[in-house]
């Protein structure tokens, strides 16, 4: 309990600080005439025309404590398509040389590798803006300390945002479609919040990916037609390009997870990562589907372990009974109409209370022995007689 107190008193002081407007938290710009194709920006402007197929930046950030206002120009390039380039940005934005407390928003960014990438910075606000059609991601937040992105629109790229090793990170108010891999991933993030996005993957891999990050809150997000996960909580080993850290007291609550394949939520030890102490309350998932008949997937709400083919968290997989992550409280979802179970857990010391399961292909609830039955689960309609094994159910 004293943990989640300070989760949530961690995600009021974000929202404090990040939730003005836009335009109400930067300089007022002064209005750019002149501008080009990979110009770096020194002071506040508010584009006046369009940057279309710029070669490698857009524009380049040289100065902290300003505003670029795209005024609804655009500003597009000609990388999208292809691979990144470890010696060049090849972003919409560039602020890799690490300027601190930006904002921007208002316009169009398209077809680059990464749309905006903000590194070994903080305070950076993004709003209204539309991004498509990224190698990469459409933001990507690199050792951030206290970042924004609101009411935006971004469609058709690898990742929507990508954060590495930040914290103090807020996705909201915004919608993801065309997601290649994951709509919102945190990478090592800490004390940061996705909350009411409308995520349609379209058959991209996760709605929303937290891998190695603790103390993140997930609520009232709405994920439709991803291909793996809706949602998906992992801690890992053998990722090159994230510290392998524990995921602890991560928070997934409120969210509605439709018309998906693989799982809804799933809360996953890989390789010999660790996660602990996760509340999963009062989420709504409905009509899971197995992804391709290999996998044991179709399930609501999965928690186990799993060892990789090649360590990196990449199929095939074992899977392992008995081991996984512990500390995870499953209260009060909604598990409904899902192809194999509503919810699965492998893992042991892990408590289950007050779910309803209906109407799921084979367990309403299945807990390996060790778990703790919270009481007041409900399962009806689902395709084993017995509806729950390893907790009572009404």
């Amino acid at each position: 309990m004293k943990g989640k107190v300070a989760l949530c008193v961690v995600v009021l002081a974000i929202v404090a600080l990040l939730g003005a407007p836009w335009s109400a938290t930067a300089a007022t710009p002064t209005v750019a005439t002149g501008l080009s194709c990979g110009a770096t920006v020194t002071s506040s402007v508010r584009l006046t025309n369009d940057l279309l197929n710029c070669p490698v930046d857009g524009l380049v950030v040289g100065a902290s404590g300003i505003t670029i206002d795209l005024n609804g120009h655009r500003i597009t390039g000609t990388s999208g398509a292809g691979p990144d380039d470890p010696h060049r940005c090849m972003c919409g934005i560039n602020d890799r040389g690490g300027f601190n407390r930006i904002t921007l928003g208002g316009g169009h960014i398209e077809n680059f590798v990464f749309g905006a990438d903000f590194a070994v910075t903080h305070d950076i606000v993004v709003r209204n803006l539309t991004t498509a059609v990224f190698w990469e991601d459409a933001v990507f937040f690199d050792h951030v300390v206290g970042g924004l992105v609101a009411n935006s629109n971004l469609v058709n790229s690898y990742r929507g945002v990508e954060t590495n090793t930040s914290r103090n990170i807020v996705v909201r108010d915004s919608i993801a479609s065309g997601i290649q891999h994951a709509a919102v991933a945190f990478f090592g993030t800490r004390n940061s919040v996705v909350r009411d996005m409308t995520i349609g993957a379209k058959g991209g891999d996760y709605g929303i990916e937290i891998v190695n990050s603790s103390e993140n809150l997930i609520a009232h997000n709405q994920v439709r037609q991803f291909a793996f996960d809706g949602i998906f909580l992992a801690g890992a080993t053998g990722l090159d390009f994230v510290a392998t850290l524990p995921s602890d007291r991560n928070s997934i609550v409120d969210n509605d997870v439709r018309n998906g394949s693989g799982y809804g939520i799933e809360v996953a030890e890989s390789d010999g990562g660790l996660v602990r102490d996760t509340l999963v309350a009062r989420n709504v998932i409905v009509g899971i589907n197995i992804t391709d008949g290999v996998q044991p997937d179709g399930t609501g709400i999965q928690v186990h372990a799993y060892l990789s083919a090649d360590g990196q968290g990449n199929p095939p997989f074992r899977y392992q009974a008995g081991v996984g992550p512990s500390g995870t409280r499953i209260r009060a979802n909604t598990t409904n109409g899902n192809a194999v179970d509503g919810i699965h857990l492998d893992a042991p010391h892990n408590v289950i209370a007050g779910n309803v399961a209906n109407r799921n292909g084979r367990w309403g609830i299945y807990a390996y022995p060790g778990n703790t039955d919270g009481g007041g689960n409900r399962a009806s309609g689902n395709g084993r007689p017995a509806q729950c094994s390893g907790v009572v159910c009404a």
